[in-house]
């Protein structure tokens, strides 16, 4: 039991009631003393104790760019040869990361695999959107939920460099991740185009202008407004 904490025992004769809360194995309890009577109730909430908000951290050594880069080879190979996803695991052992593809049926959307059978047990896996960006569909979370480890999504394959979503899942809670809290070397472009840090320094033309030779007078006085150097 934990959080026996109300009025105290010793004061039960003076305010002829007391109260204790108690957290068991399904949920919180309130134990309540009066003249008349002793009683458990269960309760939606102890007060006594603190909010405490659901978080995870990655704490492990990061991920090289080069093991991704692995997988991200194997991903291109199996989208050119039959257009679908696919999945490799990850592994970390004596401090080393590496990849190794399953035995895997694969579709444009979805695909099925088998756990490998070396001796180790993977503490991820990475798998391939296609051309689409990268994030965890609903179904990429439900197959994560009874994997704890790093799921890392790879989409834009027709990009030179591919879009990244990362996720941490424990117990069946997934948290979304920043790619470079869990890669090392991430190139520049792996960042998620709505989040490259040099969009501060661009401002849309008005619309009135498709391209500098279809600049009218008001076009010009909009230019002129601006300091370019």
């Amino acid at each position: 039991m934990s959080g026996l904490k109300g009025v105290p025992e010793e004061k039960a004769e003076t305010s002829k009631i007391s109260y204790q809360y108690m957290t068991g194995k399904d949920g919180h309890y309130l134990k309540k003393r009066t003249r008349l009577f002793d009683a458990v109730v269960k309760v939606d909430v102890n007060p006594d104790l603190p909010v405490i908000e659901e978080s995870a951290t990655f704490t492990a050594q990061k991920i090289p760019y080069a093991v991704l880069a692995e997988a991200i080879a194997f991903f291109r190979a199996v989208w050119a040869k039959t257009g679908a996803e696919a999945i490799v695991l990850l592994w970390f052992d004596k401090g080393q990361w590496s990849v190794h593809a399953p035995a895997q049926i694969v579709g444009p959307a979805s695909l099925k695999y088998g756990r490998l059978q070396n001796g180790l047990t993977p503490v991820g896996s990475i798998h391939s959107h296609g051309a689409m960006g990268a994030f965890h569909s609903g179904t990429d979370r439900n197959d994560a939920a009874e994997f704890d480890g790093v799921h890392i999504v790879v989409g834009r394959l027709d990009r030179a460099v591919p879009e990244l979503a990362v996720a941490l899942h424990v117990n069946g809670k997934g948290f979304d991740l920043e790619p470079e809290q869990v890669i090392e070397g991430l190139p520049v472009a792996a960042v998620k185009e709505d989040d490259h840090p040099w969009l501060e320094m661009v401002e849309t033309m008005p619309k009135r202008a498709s391209n500098f030779h279809d600049f009218n007078e008001e076009d010009e006085e909009w230019m002129n407004m601006h300091e370019w150097f």
